[in-house]
């Protein structure tokens, strides 16, 4: 990867020949200036509807207009994502209590009817245009428009070969995962890590185009369409520009054997992890090798059928 534009190390579009530094770094600077000129439109043309946006949170419920949550970005420096609030001011101090009840698998946390979104919350998180202050990202080179999903610091430690592979390239606002995801129901944190490796393998400006295209025409992501449809086969199989990412996840078991090792089985086809000393943000002290916070620890569930 360079390091200066943020550039995978991978093959060419038509995977016969290795994409040399210039022609990447080409290729990223392109992709820059395209970020900077679509969000630059972006904004200009949905300012009416944030503002409008920020009146109606900020006469509806107590508490600051935007949620600014820590990620990592970009060769793992942090920034601010923001979004739109669209929970109760003291959400986080509640989360502890419903890490049971999660819908989903993995390091991910989401609860059917959430009781801490507000119901202007709601709507906005429908319409994705809770999202819409992450142009501000994209502006800021924290974020592009296309990329895997920015994680803080503790939900990528959970696996350690999905966090070297997207943190190589600047995380975006959608990406493949977010248009090709379909086992939304029963947990598809494997998918997560398949979609989010498969894009950086394979990047290419092609590739953004298309995931934009898609994001449109499925609402947001509403709905999922096949991967074929964005990346060929054969190029899913083909040469193997970016070993080091290269693995197969093909159920939700395989992300266990994969990221978890350290961890151990409940005997209830989920996983327990050791209580362990940690900071606030997941970061582990006193040596410890364990970076999940005391939320992780109590809550996190495989789910696995």
């Amino acid at each position: 990867m360079n390091p200066s534009h943020g550039a995978p190390d991978h093959y060419s579009s038509d995977e016969k020949t290795p994409a040399g530094p210039r022609s990447l770094n080409v290729q990223m600077a392109v992709k820059r200036g395209l970020d900077i000129a679509l969000a630059s439109i972006g904004l200009a043309l949905v300012s009416p509807l944030l503002l409008v946006t920020a009146i109606l949170i900020k006469l509806t419920s107590r508490g600051p207009v935007l949620f600014g949550h820590i990620r990592e970005g970009l060769n793992g420096r942090e920034f601010r994502c923001l979004k739109f609030r669209t929970m109760v001011a003291d959400a986080h101090t509640k989360q502890r209590e419903l890490y049971q009840q999660s819908a989903v698998d993995g390091p991910q946390f989401k609860v059917a009817n959430d009781p801490r979104v507000t119901w202007l919350g709601g709507w906005l998180r429908s319409t994705n245009v809770d999202e819409l202050p992450q142009l501000i990202n994209v502006l800021c080179g924290h974020m592009s428009l296309i990329g895997p999903r920015p994680s803080p610091f503790r939900e990528n430690q959970v696996c350690i070969p999905w966090r070297k592979a997207r943190l190589s390239i600047r995380p975006g606002i959608t990406g493949l995962w977010q248009v090709c995801r379909h086992e939304r129901d029963v947990g598809d944190f494997h998918q997560w890590i398949h979609y989010d490796t498969l894009y950086v393998r394979r990047w290419s400006l092609w590739l953004d185009l298309s995931i934009l295209i898609a994001t449109v025409l499925t609402l947001g992501g509403r709905f999922s369409i096949p991967v074929d449809w964005l990346i060929r086969h054969s190029r899913q199989n083909g040469d193997v520009s970016r070993p080091d990412f290269e693995f197969e996840l093909s159920n939700r078991r395989d992300w266990l054997d994969l990221c978890l090792p350290r961890y151990t089985s409940d005997g209830n086809n989920g996983f327990s992890v050791e209580p362990n000393r940690s900071n606030d943000d997941g970061r582990p002290t006193n040596g410890s090798q364990n970076p999940m916070n005391s939320y992780d620890q109590i809550g996190i569930q495989a789910r696995l059928s």
